[in-house]
């Protein structure tokens, strides 16, 4: 298996997750040789996970763990709960060009997943406006689905929904506007878990298959 190996000193200006990567050694989720954590790639997202729920910095977090960037956090936890995804899925509709964030595919919801920097300044208008625009999009995208399913490797059932969703990198409670979810990526695991107790309250857009 890959590992990552972090140096020690490294983790001395990581915000205090030296003291969860030494407990982490004790629970034997990490190793450690010649001054550096070895995190083995199988432990990675518990890791991470446990990390989190200690208060840790998602920014201190991924670069400890050797994520690039807050969507690879991300597709981790989707992948780890049986999703396929797709970073930064770019596709047109009537001409114009759209993005969306992650693609995570399962049957029978798909997420399609934007991610987010949370703003205090932010008010209701500014949140209804953001569900508004990833509605939108994820409208976009499911109108033209049939046509992607060879680009995207996956048969379209006649069940399949898309469910707009949008992530972000602080941690704050689970709420849901205009019918779409704003996850903090701590909960993200929870949520996932939970999912079919939030599903009747989500928007949710059928794909057709004709």
């Amino acid at each position: 298996m890959p590992e990552k190996a972090v140096s020690e000193t490294y983790l001395v200006m990581g915000n205090g997750i030296q003291s969860e990567l030494s407990q982490a050694r004790r629970e034997g989720l990490v190793g450690y040789s010649s001054g550096s954590f070895i995190i083995p790639e199988e432990n990675r997202l518990q890791l991470v996970l446990k990390c989190l729920e200690e208060g840790v910095s998602v920014e201190t977090v991924c670069k400890t763990a050797g994520w690039r960037e807050f969507e690879d956090l991300v597709q981790t936890v989707l992948r780890a709960n049986n999703y396929r995804t797709k970073k930064h899925f770019r596709f047109k509709h009537q001409g114009r060009g759209n993005e969306i964030d992650i693609l995570a595919l399962r049957q029978p919801w798909s997420l399609s997943v934007e991610c987010k920097r949370w703003k205090k300044s932010w008010q209701p208008s500014a949140l209804r406006k953001i569900a508004d625009v990833q509605i939108e999009k994820t409208r976009c995208l499911a109108s033209i689905f049939p046509s992607l399913s060879g680009r995207l490797s996956v048969h379209i059932g006649n069940d399949l929904r898309l469910i707009p969703i949008v992530l972000i990198l602080s941690r704050i409670p689970t709420t849901i506007h205009a019918g779409v979810p704003f996850v903090s990526i701590c909960q993200l695991q929870s949520f996932l878990e939970r999912f079919e107790g939030y599903a009747e309250d989500l928007v949710e857009i059928k794909v057709r298959n004709d």
